[in-house]
């Protein structure tokens, strides 16, 4: 089986019941490898070497490379000058497209297309240590980021130009919402309607799909949210095709899409 069929297989056999957005994700990382390797390459002549080259590729390539340089291959981006090629792509962004790799043939293996996986135990090591990663904002900078004219007042242009317009819009209140209840951007952005609810008297935001099963929870919205209308923006993201046009599907707040 070439390389382009088993990824189809696989996008259609192993990724029911992930987030669309996941599936993208997926998509896209195989696309990238069949781009590289070749859609009409059997996936049982690509060895551990082949799979190596293909990560210092990757390490050679910038980030965004696919929206900067469309219309250009893969090999062709990573041959440009180091000055057109920053910032690279970091190892945290690269290893993804290493395990998707490996994922595709640990399935290839399970259906007799392969006997070893060329891409297992490929991942690269993070220089930047844990401790060091996503240090919390302190009070400067929540001061310097929400007296910005999004939240103070835009001159109805654009958010960045002062004025004395505010509108309360997805670029309000993802910040907010994350600022007093700690969740995460995918959780933010998946609201609807019914994940605003009241236990106790106490109006809380139901997270019903999360990365780990300990994020399924019940998060209290702060009194600060529900003074500024919280509730009120979130009831506008409709189900189905009746939503505001910057929600995404099925009444999310924002549809969101990384690729490189």
């Amino acid at each position: 089986m070439n390389l382009g069929e088993l990824a189809v297989r696989f996008m259609r056999e192993q990724t029911g019941g992930l987030k669309p957005r996941t599936c993208v994700k997926y998509q896209w990382q195989l696309d990238v490898a069949c781009q590289y390797f070749g859609s009409a390459t059997k996936a049982n002549l690509i060895d551990r070497r082949k799979v190596t080259q293909y990560r210092d590729l990757l390490q050679n390539l910038p980030a965004h490379f696919s929206k900067r340089f469309e219309g250009k291959t893969l090999i062709e981006i990573a041959a440009l000058p180091a000055t057109e090629r920053t910032p690279l792509l970091k190892p945290t962004a690269i290893n993804p497209y290493l395990t998707s790799l490996a994922q595709l043939f640990d399935y290839a293996e399970s259906i007799g297309e392969g006997s070893q996986n060329p891409a297992s135990r490929m991942h690269l090591k993070d220089p930047v240590k844990a401790k060091d990663k996503r240090l919390p904002f302190n009070i400067d900078h929540l001061q310097t980021l929400f007296s910005q004219p999004l939240y103070v007042g835009h001159d109805g242009s654009h958010w960045a130009k002062a004025g004395s317009k505010i509108d309360r819009d997805l670029r309000y209140w993802v910040p907010l919402i994350g600022l007093f209840t700690g969740m995460r951007l995918g959780e933010i952005c998946d609201l609807t309607p019914e994940c605003v609810i009241v236990e106790d008297g106490i109006v809380a935001f139901d997270v019903r799909d999360a990365k780990t099963s300990n994020g399924i929870r019940k998060v209290p919205v702060h009194p600060n949210l529900i003074l500024l209308g919280v509730r009120e923006f979130i009831k506008t993201a409709k189900p189905g095709n009746d939503r505001p046009p910057q929600s995404g599907p099925g009444g999310m707040l924002i549809q969101h899409r990384h690729f490189d």
